[in-house]
C-alpha cells in the first residue's frame, strides 16, 4: 500500500480588547490532499497449494497486499484520492479574573481508503474502497472560580454538538463459510452533549 498526504495549514490570534475587553479571536485553516495506491487479492474457500506465492500458509480467506500481489483474474489495483477544507474558529472571552467564556466552531476529517479484502461477488454494493469521512462540531462553555467558606473552586461547562457524514466503521461479514471484514461508509450522525464539572 502506498499512500501519500500533502497539506498547508495556516492560524491567526486576534485580541479584540479594544472592543471589548478580555475578547479574543482564533481561527485556523487546512487544506489537505490523500492519496492511495493498493493491490490486493481476496479468495472465500480453500487454496490450491499450488498456486500460492513460496512461504504463504494455506487460509480460508487471505489477502496479499501491495508490491506481492499475484497475477490472477481477482488481483486488483485501487486508487483513492480524497482531500478536504477543515478549519476551526472561535471567540474566547475572559469577562473578570473569575469569569471565562468561549464558543467555537470545528471541521475535522477522515481521508478515505481502501479495504485489506475485496468483497466476494453477491455482497451487493459493497466496495473495496470507503469515502472521506467529515464532522462539523460546535461548542460553547465557560469556566468560573468561586470561593466559600474559604475553599476555592471551579465550575466548568460545556454544550456540543458533533454533526458525521460518511460515519467510516468496520463490519464483519461472512461468505463461504469465512469471515471477511470490510470498512465502510455506514450512515450519518448527530450528537449533542452537555459536560459539568466542579473542581475543589
Amino acid at each position: 500500500e502506498l499512500t501519500r498526504s500533502l497539506a498547508g495549514y495556516g492560524q491567526i490570534g486576534y485580541d479584540l480588547s479594544d472592543l471589548v475587553q478580555g475578547l479574543k479571536f482564533d481561527a485556523g485553516i487546512r487544506y489537505t490532499e490523500d492519496r492511495l495506491e493498493t493491490s490486493n487479492n481476496t479468495v472465500i474457500g480453500l487454496w490450491n497449494p499450488g498456486t500460492l506465492p513460496a512461504g504463504f500458509p494455506v487460509f480460508d480467506l487471505y489477502s496479499f497486499g501491495h508490491g506481492i500481489c499475484p497475477e490472477s483474474p481477482t488481483c486488483q489495483t485501487f486508487h483513492e484520492q480524497s482531500h478536504a477544507l477543515t478549519y476551526t474558529m472561535g471567540l474566547n472571552w475572559q469577562m473578570t479574573d473569575d469569569v471565562f467564556v468561549y464558543g467555537k466552531v470545528s471541521r475535522g476529517y477522515r481521508p478515505g481508503g481502501a479495504n485489506n479484502s475485496n468483497p466476494p461477488a453477491g455482497f451487493g454494493n459493497l466496495s473495496p474502497l470507503h469515502n472521506p469521512e467529515f464532522d462539523v462540531s460546535w461548542e460553547f462553555g465557560g469556566k468560573v472560580d468561586s470561593e466559600f467558606a474559604g475553599m476555592r473552586s471551579r465550575s466548568n461547562v460545556a454544550v456540543f454538538t458533533d454533526d458525521y457524514t460518511n460515519i467510516q466503521k468496520l463490519v464483519t461479514f461472512a461468505a463461504g463459510g469465512a469471515p471477511f471484514t470490510l470498512v465502510t461508509n455506514a450512515a450519518n450522525a448527530n450528537i449533542w452533549g452537555l459536560e459539568f464539572e466542579e473542581k475543589l
